[in-house]
């Protein structure tokens, strides 16, 4: 009857010591690890505080850099969007597209903005999967932030200058986490264009604290996403860095760090540090996704994963539970279509113990679910 998730280990009589000694020692290395970003952040911001720099860091404070591959409809659109917004307002921004090695006309259509000052183009030698792409876009020393987003997720109106107004204000500062909207569309018809995604788009956090400086952990109540996406987070550059610095090579989808991250090195690190919370809608993403198939892997294994690492960050427990709910339901929902498509659902029974205990139940995979062991 408990409407909260159980702490992640209870241990129960006196032969449990030695046990209760290991945990003990892994929690506090957690822990530690988590001051010392706090510390170092704090230090950071005193520093910044004291000793303003004269000049800028930098040609550009703030770098929006763009991710694709073989969406030359939907990047060449969204360029065309921030570019317009950058030169209308003349902010000091500037929008980087990072081709993956595209074999559409994705260079063509980019072409009409090589001449713009605001713009960049980067196209790599070859293709290096989805979030090599991101280690790529993170790596680029533009400015001292960097916001990341896909090809198909378009920044609202004023979010650009609100970004800016934090970054003046306190130059070092972490994260800038907007709340986001999401629309769905497999690809741009002859209707549509970027003020209609940006109008038509669903607001998820409904039900949010007011625009300002807080924990990130008590950010990460805000609504289920736990930085899962990342066209909501605008970094600073170094953490932008650190937190793509892999080679992602593995099995996509197999783990945390091949999957989400940012969820990993913000719940993991960088819990405790202040960052920036806006209310209002920042971006708007596109929610159709090309991975829906993992989807059974998603809610069953990844995100329960996730909920336990908020559970552990300390965002409010009885918010963790309520969306794993929504995850057991989603679970159930990408089942039945799994079993409907006749497709796989690349899951090893090992990897459950994370959502028999977040669940505190054990979840059968149905016998008409096709399983494999080999995610790729």
């Amino acid at each position: 009857g408990l409407d909260i998730p159980l702490p992640r280990r209870i241990l129960v009589g006196s032969e449990q010591h030695a046990k209760a000694d290991s945990l003990a020692r892994t929690i506090y290395a957690q822990k530690s690890t988590k001051m010392v970003a706090e510390d170092s952040e704090q230090l950071l911001s005193d520093a910044y505080a004291t000793f303003k720099p004269k000049t800028p860091e930098k040609e550009h404070e703030l770098a929006v850099v763009i991710s694709t591959f073989n969406r030359a409809d939907f990047v060449s659109m969204n360029a065309g969007w921030l570019l317009k917004q950058i030169s209308r307002d003349d902010l000091p921004v500037v929008c980087v597209v990072v081709d993956n090695a595209s074999t559409d006309d994705t260079r063509k259509k980019l072409s009409r903005f090589f001449r713009h000052p605001k713009f960049r183009y980067v196209c790599n030698p070859n293709n290096v999967g989805m979030l090599g792409n991101l280690q790529v876009c993170s790596t680029l020393s533009l400015s001292r932030h960097v916001w990341i987003t896909g090809d198909d997720d378009f920044i609202s109106p004023g979010a650009l200058a609100r970004t800016l107004s934090v970054i003046r204000a306190r130059p070092s500062i972490p994260f800038i986490f907007h709340n986001f909207a999401v629309y769905h569309r497999e690809k741009v018809s002859f209707t549509d264009s970027a003020a209609r995604f940006v109008r038509s788009g669903t607001t998820v956090g409904t039900e949010c604290s007011e625009s300002g400086i807080y924990p990130v952990f008590q950010i990460a109540g805000e609504h289920d996403n736990l930085f899962t996406a990342i066209y909501p987070i605008v970094f600073r550059a170094d953490i932008a860095a650190a937190c793509f610095n892999y080679t992602f090579q593995g099995v996509p989808f197999s783990n945390i760090t091949e999957s989400i991250p940012t969820t990993d090195i913000i719940l993991g690190t960088y819990s405790s540090v202040r960052a920036q919370w806006f209310k209002e809608v920042g971006v708007v993403g596109n929610a159709h996704n090309s991975w829906a198939w993992h989807r059974p892997r998603w809610h069953l294994v990844l995100m329960p994963e996730a909920l336990a690492m908020a559970r552990d960050a300390g965002v409010d427990p009885k918010k963790v539970w309520r969306w794993l709910q929504i995850h057991r339901g989603l679970f159930q929902e990408a089942v039945g279509i799994a079993i409907s498509k006749k497709t796989t659902a690349h899951i090893q029974p090992a990897e459950l113990e994370t959502a028999y205990e977040m669940f505190r139940e054990r979840i059968s995979l149905p016998k008409d679910l096709k399983i494999s062991h080999d995610r790729r």
